[in-house]
């Protein structure tokens, strides 16, 4: 079945991205908060905990592949090489230069943790590539653009062949890059690409990652075929659409039983967002649409929030270092990491407005006076 393209926004999928950001900033602030003060929250350290045992993070950087796959296929039309043209220019505007703008600071404030990079490591930092080409990134975050810089070559690959609307190639692609992690290990993998062990997870990590993006856009797929639930011919599609999900969160769902029966965090951290990002994407798409104004506020400014916020982290906590060399009665120790919460948050927001208005919004507009001028 190939669908005809739908809307192009969605408010209630900008709320989702809002508050998927909203998970990572927090999952890292209490991360990076416990880690460096272990004594100054033991009164709150329960709410870290139930972040990290949900892993926020990674719910968050779930659901932004999952939305990535609901959103990108479908901003490319016309004809192959007008349509790649268009896309490459407006893709390239939308993530490069507030990305770039994010490296010189984020090698500023590690510098301040005795953090060293070479000139290369800095320059291979500029093509949003330096996890694959096997250098150290600058902000550990970087890799989820790689995810999706490769999702936007395969889907330009699968444009040019006229194959991004085909529902059935889309469950077949999401299940093929399922597969690797569902039934392989690292040091399998290792083996028989002669690679390390940590560049097997990578791929393996990679590939089921890409698989989330694909499952996003088969739900997209049914999501713009009118009444597909409802009519009797089209319920073979949604079948698909029900035992490819159910492949995708069988290994979690076992990995959870696991975990919840030998109470291993590590298992538990693994699954629980793997489930949780999918069931919750599913309702919010397709039923809650639920789309209050400040999420979706949010889900606008959501790439500022995702990739400034480590910025804000390292600045305030440097800050709060100062603080307690300077005058220990006045430092961490006096604030709650709810106080923290909301500190990082509050910053983070209103950094990412100040960017979405002079970076983001004006090299959106650029991108796309210069693709309909091309």
């Amino acid at each position: 079945m190939t669908v005809v393209a739908g809307p192009h926004r969605f408010a209630h999928i900008d709320a989702m991205r809002g508050l998927a950001a909203m998970l990572v900033v927090w999952l890292h602030v209490g991360d990076h908060m416990v880690r460096w003060w272990p004594q100054a929250f033991e009164s709150t350290r329960f709410i870290y905990e139930a972040t990290a045992l949900v892993e926020f993070g990674r719910l968050g950087v779930l659901l932004f592949f999952a939305i990535s796959g609901f959103i990108i296929p479908q901003s490319l039309n016309g004809e192959p090489a007008a349509g790649l043209k268009h896309f490459a220019i407006r893709r390239f505007f939308r993530l490069f230069p507030l990305y770039w703008l994010s490296i010189i600071p984020g090698y500023l404030l590690l510098r301040l943790y005795d953090m060293q990079m070479s000139t290369a490591d800095i320059a291979l930092n500029f093509t949003m590539l330096p996890r694959l080409l096997d250098y150290p990134m600058v902000l550990g975050l970087y890799w989820t653009l790689e995810v999706e810089l490769l999702f936007y070559l395969l889907v330009a690959v699968l444009f040019a062949l006229r194959l991004h609307r085909s529902l059935w190639l889309m469950l077949l692609l999401s299940l093929l890059l399922t597969l690797p992690r569902a039934r392989l290990d690292e040091p399998t993998l290792a083996a028989w690409f002669e690679c390390s062990i940590p560049q097997a997870a990578l791929l393996l990590d990679y590939s089921f990652y890409l698989s989330v993006m694909f499952w996003g856009n088969c739900a997209r797929l049914l999501y713009d075929h009118t009444g597909i639930w409802r009519q009797a011919e089209q319920r073979f599609w949604v079948a698909l659409f029900i035992g490819l999900t159910l492949f995708i969160v069988y290994r979690p769902i076992r990995l959870l039983e696991m975990g919840w029966q030998a109470s291993d965090h590590a298992l538990l951290s693994y699954a629980l967002p793997v489930l949780l990002s999918m069931g919750l994407f599913l309702l919010w798409s397709f039923y809650g649409r639920w789309a209050p104004s400040v999420l979706v506020w949010l889900g606008a400014i959501s790439y500022s929030l995702y990739l400034l916020h480590p910025l804000v982290l390292y600045g305030v906590e440097r800050l709060l270092a100062l603080w307690l060399t300077l005058d220990g009665r006045l430092g961490v120790y006096q604030l709650t990491l709810v106080e923290l919460y909301l500190i990082n948050t509050l910053l983070t927001v209103a950094l990412s407005a100040l960017t979405w208005r002079l970076i983001e919004r004006p090299a959106i507009a650029m991108g796309q006076r210069l693709s309909r001028s091309s």
